[in-house]
């Protein structure tokens, strides 16, 4: 009678785990599938873009654009992509426009693929060629902070300077970099892969579970 008792009881704890496992399994798939990335004829038309804000500099001004590609990394334009460039302070922080509102005063523009030109009052302009800056072989700095992890390669010792002058109006105090993209595998959200233009902005609504 025991014997009978215990193997009911192992045959009831087995059919709910495997019915568990199996109802983890079929849900982890549904939403597996909702999560796909959608074909652009569910699209929907949401509305129509005027202008697209490009900044390359982090902190800086933006550039207007019409166009731009957009993959998993974000958005890229000309061999640069957003926030290719950025600072760091004499405190190891990263330089923003909050703490540093003279940042804005820094207007990039485009001037050929991966160059930039930097623009600022008072100041000269700067070019600062992604070519040579990446040819190899190059240095790279990793620098973490809070979960964040970042390869950088240092801009030229006269590209800081100009910086510094600009944003600070001393010789010294900022440090600009090149933000190397995420190598292949890094990505953290699932890309939308195309071409934004300011023709129209799409979106998709999933099906409801």
């Amino acid at each position: 009678m025991k014997l009978l008792g215990a193997m009911t009881w192992f045959s009831i704890t087995l059919g709910a785990v495997v019915g568990g496992i199996t109802f983890w399994l079929a849900c982890r798939k549904r939403l597996g599938k909702r999560r796909e990335q959608p074909s652009p004829d569910e699209w929907q038309s949401l509305g129509t873009l005027r202008v697209i804000n490009f900044y390359p500099i982090k902190g800086g001004a933006s550039i207007q654009l019409q166009q731009v590609e957009c993959s998993e990394f974000g958005l890229h334009v000309n061999g640069l992509w957003e926030r290719c460039l950025l600072a760091y302070d004499e405190c190891g922080a990263i330089v923003f426009a909050g703490s540093y509102p003279r940042m804005l005063s820094i207007q990039p523009v485009i001037v050929g693929e991966k160059v930039l030109r930097l623009e600022a009052p008072n100041m000269p302009p700067l070019t600062v060629d992604l070519n040579e800056l990446l040819r190899q072989p190059y240095a790279v700095v990793e620098k973490r902070k809070n979960g964040n992890f970042k390869r950088l390669v240092e801009c030229r010792a006269e590209h800081s300077e100009w910086l510094s002058r600009a944003v600070l109006q001393r010789v010294q105090g900022l440090r600009l970099y090149v933000k190397l993209r995420p190598r292949q595998g890094e990505a953290l959200v699932k890309p939308f892969l195309g071409v934004i233009s300011s023709i129209g902005l799409f979106y998709y609504l999933p099906q409801l579970l």
